[in-house]
């Protein structure tokens, strides 16, 4: 099982949302684990459009990032019903608090060990947890690779790793056009792990809001001939400044469609990539990232229905 997870800026929630409304991603697959940062309409949407397709995503409760930071009884209040009904989980990130504050959650709204996934994004925090949890574990934990930490966490384990590795600018990814991404999907299971989790394309790294690049870079994700997960970043060529970003785009989807018409690989957001080259319409910056989610996302979907 994947739990791919994402912030919930505007474009990650409507990646999910597309996934699921194109019937792209499987409920026993693919549970999408979401930070939110701001409690917006199109946060609200996507949890409706999930659980009018039965299919259930993650909400973190006490995200680390954006405005909701410290507001975990407006997300609680918000979001109650449809945990009760189990049609979303609730994650929580480990802290130094996490006692008192999981037992009061729990025991004021009646939600039980199986309606939560514990995300521990720090190493530090499994004398907590066990005190949290000393019998029942919750339904998943998101732990990071590192054996001393999971001998301690012991139930219902993920496998949680950033593989995108980020450069300082867009232009850099030129440097390493194709690399390798992932064989979590390959060993998780005989390693002891109920699932796997990453940041999908776009690492651990928050920014609060986009800026006019001076490169356009597209990552595209794709199994290599012993289904590794490697990673492609399609760079633009005219990056001396920031003028003309829809040329950027061309410039670098082009790239992206001689690519994919050599390989043959195909997916939803690979198909609306060709359509943007074939029309020659640039879909603004939120868009290119949303699709290469969404194809890393369904790539992997379909790795998981095949074995």
């Amino acid at each position: 099982m994947y739990f791919p997870y994402l912030r919930g800026k505007q474009f990650e929630l409507i990646a999910i949302r597309e996934l699921i409304e194109n019937n792209l991603i499987a409920r026993d697959r693919i549970v999408p684990v979401i930070e939110p940062v701001k409690l917006s309409s199109t946060l609200k949407k996507t949890f409706v459009i999930a659980e009018e397709n039965t299919f259930r995503l993650a909400l973190i409760l006490n995200p680390e990032v954006g405005d909701v930071v410290n507001k975990t009884d407006d997300i609680l209040s918000e979001f109650l019903p449809r945990v009760q009904n189990n049609s979303l989980y609730f994650g929580y990130i480990t802290n130094k608090g996490m006692v008192n504050e999981i037992q009061r959650l729990m025991a004021a709204n009646s939600i039980n060990n199986g309606q939560i996934i514990l995300v521990h994004v720090k190493n530090t925090f499994a004398n907590e947890y066990n005190l949290a949890f000393p019998e029942i574990p919750p339904a998943f934990n998101l732990i990071p690779d590192q054996r001393t930490y999971g001998r301690k966490i012991r139930d219902n384990k993920v496998l949680f790793v950033d593989h995108f590795i980020p450069q300082k600018r867009n232009s850099d990814y030129a440097n390493e056009p194709d690399e390798f991404f992932s064989e979590d999907h390959l060993y998780y299971e005989e390693e002891g792990f109920k699932g796997f989790s990453d940041y999908c394309t776009i690492g651990y790294k928050f920014a609060e809001s986009g800026f006019r690049p001076y490169a356009v870079v597209i990552h595209i994700t794709y199994f290599d001939d012993d289904d590794n997960i490697r990673i492609r970043h399609f760079v633009s060529d005219t990056n001396e400044d920031i003028s003309d970003t829809p040329r950027k785009f061309y410039e670098a989807l082009e790239k992206l469609i001689i690519w994919k018409n050599h390989t043959k690989i195909d997916t939803y957001a690979l198909s609306i990539f060709q359509k943007h080259y074939d029309n020659q319409t640039y879909p603004g910056l939120g868009s290119i990232k949303k699709l290469s989610i969404m194809h890393h996302i369904e790539l992997v979907n379909r790795f998981l229905g095949e074995q």
